[in-house]
């Protein structure tokens, strides 16, 4: 693995991004400023705005809808209705629980499934390797001993 690579990179700064996320958001709902639906609208509303922005600044590569394949557009459509829901059941999950890891460490999961259904489905995607599985089973077996023994 080249740590220089630009995917890297940019998985490290998703990561910090991340962090930032999460935490502003517990941290919003913790100090009760806004309450979990508060938090999930008005995130989704600025999102659009920064989209539309983003629009802006891409118009060169960026291609109109009529451009685009429909299906393709509607497959869109439903990773951000997806998206959506998954922002609304984490930000839930987030507000009812008093340690914001928690939800995290269920949601981290998934990589179980991503791993999966990527290594045998997808083309551009490395072949299936078992250590690989292993690995992503024994990092989900922590997450699930914290989980347990963690005091809620």
């Amino acid at each position: 693995m080249n740590i220089y690579s630009k995917w890297f990179m940019y998985a490290i700064f998703a990561l910090i991004l991340s962090s930032i996320y999460d935490l502003g958001r517990k941290y919003i709902m913790d100090k009760k400023s806004m309450n979990d639906d508060e938090v999930i609208i008005y995130m989704s509303l600025f999102l659009g705005f920064i989209a539309l922005f983003h629009i802006q600044l891409t118009k060169k590569t960026c291609r109109l809808p009529t451009q685009i394949s429909p299906g393709i557009l509607f497959y869109v459509f439903l990773l951000a209705m997806a998206g959506y829901a998954y922002n609304m059941a984490y930000t839930r999950s987030m507000f009812l629980t008093t340690e914001v890891t928690l939800p995290l460490i269920i949601v981290s999961f998934s990589i179980i499934v991503t791993y999966l259904y990527s290594s045998l489905l997808f083309d551009d995607s490395p072949d299936f390797d078992w250590r690989i599985l292993l690995g992503t089973v024994l990092i989900v077996m922590g997450l699930t001993l914290i989980t347990i023994y963690f005091k809620d």
